[in-house]
């Protein structure tokens, strides 16, 4: 069994903690702006696939869910997200209907090509995983719907706070991340002697 942080289910509402990982694999700022433009258009393109395979009342639930966990994560930006996502979501599922699932994918792809070159380019490495859950299977799948469909959110909150918008959670995000840095290297490197 390999070594793992043991977060906890928490984590996918914890915007804190949420945030400090996304700066512990994003460092340099140009990085953090790249994920944020790029993570817009692969919503809408995920936007344009629920409107084709799924019925409209099961977006629409999924969408208010969506809004519902970012304005239980940080109310006063979660709001602000959830009307700047509501407009894309109408833009996609009523206005703009001609795309198709096809090219919503070659969109979804571009866009995480784009977010990996990122790495490479401005990062010098390829993204770094934070040992999570590893023997749990829901854990892992929540991770990935979380990394795929709040990855806007979570990415905005990482820019504002990168330009000091939000000092609150910045220091919030702080101790998390200063709890991340130290377990991992304790994962690493083995616990320290007192």
């Amino acid at each position: 069994m390999s070594k793992s942080l043991n977060l906890g289910f928490g984590y996918f509402i914890d915007s804190s903690l949420q945030t400090a990982t996304k700066r512990f694999s994003h460092k340099k700022l140009w990085n953090v702006i790249l994920h944020v433009v790029t993570s817009w258009p692969k919503a809408w393109a995920m936007l344009c696939i629920g409107r084709n395979i799924l019925p409209i009342s099961l977006q629409l639930l999924l969408i208010i869910l969506k809004c519902l966990l970012c304005i239980a994560q940080e109310p006063p930006m979660g709001f602000v997200y959830s009307i700047l996502y509501n407009v894309l979501a109408y833009y996609a599922v009523y206005i703009h209907t001609g795309i198709t699932t096809f090219q919503a994918g070659i969109v979804i792809s571009l866009c995480l090509v784009l977010q990996f070159l990122g790495h490479l380019l401005f990062e010098g490495e390829t993204p770094q995983r934070l040992p999570t859950k590893d023997d749990n299977l829901l854990f892992k799948i929540l991770d990935l719907a979380n990394e795929l469909f709040l990855a806007p959110f979570h990415f905005s909150l990482t820019l504002l706070i990168r330009f000091d918008f939000l000092p609150i959670l910045r220091w919030r995000s702080d101790a998390a991340l200063h709890k991340l840095i130290t377990s991992t290297q304790e994962i690493k490197y083995g616990k320290k002697s007192p």
